[in-house]
């Protein structure tokens, strides 16, 4: 079934504005330029059913000052992109299910946020450009990944947000070892005792989705200098709860 189209005018944003839970809830799929030069005045933009952005749409929201969420958006034309990210703060493009290397050179220099859960797939060159970004970058969308793309990624020292990743193999693990932020994995059911090691170093924080835990696993991650979130845990057998009990962090 074909979304409806509902366009956001000037009048409407006026109308809506002066409501903000009302605004919050309503699903504007366009706008035009005047309502984004209203919108611009919001705090927090947040726009969760926005597809369609033109370029002078764009180049009005990037001169909003907060928070920009555009989850809405399946793809977006490089100098639009370049346009919002004079918005110079945290954004929400989940709705993006590729990007080009300039649009991850362009992303990778904002501050604060990054969210990027729509992306499937991720090759080693726009794993490396995203890298260089400064602060959280959220691919949940991602449910495999190759050691070449996550030695890229790796290179950030910030903190990555990978729930997509069912499963931890060792290779992959190996090629986190030299990632210097906190890693989530926080849908990860499986991570073998050679992987926890290759993940030990340097210390950092990791959360992993574990629902029952080897004692051969809780021996290497007991070993771990940083800090272990296993929140999803329900419960330990004694010798892989005695191993954890060694853990510091």
């Amino acid at each position: 079934m074909q979304t409806k189209q509902i366009v956001l005018t000037a009048e409407k944003a006026q109308t809506y504005l002066k409501d903000p839970i009302l605004f919050a809830f309503y699903d504007f799929t366009g706008l035009t330029d005047e309502a984004a030069q209203l919108l611009c005045g919001k705090e927090r933009l947040t726009l969760k059913q926005l597809s369609g952005l033109s370029d002078s749409a764009a180049k009005i929201l990037g001169a909003h000052k907060g928070p920009l969420s555009l989850p809405g958006l399946k793809n977006i034309s490089d100098a639009a992109l370049q346009y919002l990210c004079r918005n110079n703060g945290p954004m929400d493009l989940s709705g993006l299910e590729g990007i080009s290397p300039a649009a991850a050179k362009l992303l990778s220099a904002l501050p604060g946020e990054l969210r990027l859960n729509g992306l499937k797939e991720l090759n080693p060159q726009i794993a490396g450009l995203l890298s260089a970004h400064y602060g959280p970058v959220y691919l949940n969308g991602l449910q495999s990944l190759s050691p070449e793309a996550a030695k890229a990624l790796s290179a950030n020292e910030g903190v990555l947000i990978l729930d997509g990743l069912k499963a931890i193999p060792d290779e992959l693990a190996a090629a986190f070892a030299g990632h210097r932020g906190d890693l989530c994995f926080n849908n990860a059911k499986t991570l073998s005792p050679a992987a926890a090691r290759h993940l030990n170093n340097p210390p950092h924080s990791v959360a992993l989705g574990f629902t029952l835990l080897s004692a051969e696993t809780a021996e290497a991650l007991a070993d771990w200098p940083g800090t272990l979130c296993l929140s999803k845990l329900k419960g330990l057998n004694s010798d892989a709860a005695q191993a954890l009990s060694r853990h510091k962090g």
